[in-house]
């Protein structure tokens, strides 16, 4: 760690520093010979990263603690000095180089920075020959250190050798003979051989080892037979036998465990006599319960027959209502068809009723115009009077002509009238026939909808009757499930009276055996 921290760390630095330094010599005089601008630059830049590199590593080697004796403090000035002038240099040489006045730093370069990179490299070079002198002189003394502690550890391990040669034929009579009387007990002991005897006695550590090991084979001795002859007391049925000596040590929960084994067992029986009673009890009930139960399942099929019948019934029920409905359906299809030819009837009636009121009026013009006819025959006769009387005697003949037309004409007139009065009663008696026919067209409309609707009703009727009748087919088959789940739990609840007998006698088989047991 002091050759790394010294003479390592100062080389290091030292040729990390030269480095740069060369490099930076190299991308300046890239810079000044090529004539890209671009490059020009990139040079510069990559100059200028060296720089930095070689800065970092000056100052590593300026500011080095004054214990380092690879440099000395004229070395450690020089550097600084070096420094501090180069930093000025470099930012002339960066200005002119933005301008790209590559003449100005080829000047600079040559007259100040390249003796300042010069009489770095220089210094650099007296701090890694000093630094091999201290290294040469370290690595000598640490030789001639490294002789003498061999030498040293040479005498010490043969020292140690023969001492422990010495101490391990004294100490193996009283270790390994003790050692190996415990190994062949403890063999004996593993092959489960108790009756081994240790001879060997003293006051020192393995006579205490020797003694544990009896008072062990001695206790495993007593447990293995108190534990037989517990295990023979449960066997023959004696529950109120404990272990008789006190367990110490890991074998206290051997001791606790048989104790708490005796009374489980004991309580135990004492719960399977009290649930062997309770069980009796409850099968004696089961048995009742069963046959009941049995009783239940025959009534139950009765009923389920009975069920039958009255499903039967029903079915038989739905049928007829369902042929009732469809003869209903066929019914009423034939009222709405007779009311539609009734419809159509009326209608026909009305286009009569229509036709017969047309020709009313066209009567009615005629007579008007008869009328017209009448009073202009009056008007003749009239004209025809006044004339035969103008004439006198010669128009005597002609007056009786006027007469005569004149009362032809108060007889069309009397006709026409008569005519009119009949022509217009039966056109009352025309429109009061429209009105009613209206009313029984209206009337068999709605019958129509009526029976329509009635139809629709009875549809319902005869679907509901087909829905009940699937229902009541799915019924029959559930009761049919019903019954066969009847006959299984009769057959079932028999079996179940059977078993509930048997375990009531192996309930009392139980409780002799229970009742065999010696309790506490």
């Amino acid at each position: 760690m002091q050759f790394n921290k010294d003479s390592y760390f100062m080389v290091t630095n030292s040729m990390c520093a030269k480095e740069a330094a060369s490099q930076i010599q190299q991308y300046i005089y890239k810079s000044l010979l090529t004539e890209k601008e671009a490059m020009q630059k990139k040079y510069v830049e990559e100059a200028e990263k060296e720089y930095q590199v070689m800065v970092h590593h000056l100052q590593l080697i300026y500011t080095s603690s004054d214990s380092i004796k690879s440099i000395t403090k004229e070395s450690k000035k020089t550097l600084e000095q070096e420094l501090e002038k180069a930093v000025r240099y470099r930012e002339k040489i960066l200005k002119a180089a933005d301008r790209n006045d590559m003449e100005n730093v080829l000047k600079i370069y040559k007259n100040d920075y390249a003796p300042i990179l010069t009489t770095i490299t220089k210094t650099l070079d007296d701090v890694i020959l000093q630094a091999d002198k201290y290294a040469a002189l370290y690595m000598d003394t640490s030789e001639m250190q490294m002789g003498i502690t061999i030498i040293l550890f040479l005498l010490l391990s043969t020292g140690g050798v023969v001492s422990g040669i010495y101490l391990c034929k004294k100490t193996t009579k009283s270790i390994i003979e003790p050692l190996k009387e415990i190994e062949q007990a403890m063999i004996q002991v593993s092959k489960g051989n108790l009756e081994v005897i240790i001879q060997h006695r003293s006051k020192d550590e393995l006579g205490v080892l020797c003694s544990s090991v009896r008072k062990m084979v001695q206790n495993l001795k007593q447990y293995i037979e108190d534990i037989t002859t517990t295990l023979k007391k449960i066997e023959e049925k004696d529950i109120a036998f404990s272990p008789k000596y006190h367990y110490v040590g890991s074998f206290v929960p051997i001791q606790t465990s048989l104790e708490r084994i005796c009374c489980f067992i004991a309580q135990m029986l004492n719960q399977i006599n009290d649930s062997s009673s309770q069980i009796a009890s409850a099968s004696n009930e089961l048995s009742n319960v069963s046959f009941d139960i049995v009783e239940g399942a025959n009534e139950q099929t009765r009923s389920v027959n009975k069920l039958f019948g009255h499903v039967d019934k029903i079915c038989n029920e739905v049928m007829q209502t369902k042929e009732r409905s469809a003869n209903l359906s066929d019914r009423f299809s034939d009222t709405v068809y007779v009311v539609q030819r009734g419809r159509e009837n009326m209608g026909q009636l009305k286009d009569c009723v229509k036709k017969l009121d047309e020709k009313s009026k066209e009567i009615h013009s005629i007579i008007i115009i008869i009328e017209e006819i009448t009073r202009q025959t009056k008007l003749v006769a009239l004209n025809a009077s006044i004339e035969a009387a103008r004439a006198g005697i010669h128009g005597k003949e002609f007056n009786v002509v006027a007469s005569e037309i004149q009362k032809l004409a108060l007889n069309c007139a009397k006709a026409a009238n008569d005519t009119k009065r009949l022509l217009c009663e039966n056109l009352n008696i025309v429109t009061e026939c429209v009105e009613v026919t209206n009313r029984t067209e209206d009337d068999l409309e709605q019958i129509k909808e009526v029976c329509g609707e009635t139809d629709v009703f009875v549809n319902a009727i005869t679907k509901a009757c087909i829905s009940q009748n699937a229902y009541v087919d799915r019924m029959r088959k559930h009761l049919d499930r019903i019954s066969d789940i009847s006959n299984s739990n009769q057959s079932a609840a028999e079996e179940s009276y059977a078993v509930s007998r048997d375990f009531s006698q192996q309930t009392h088989n139980l409780q002799s055996i229970v009742e065999s047991f010696v309790k506490r």
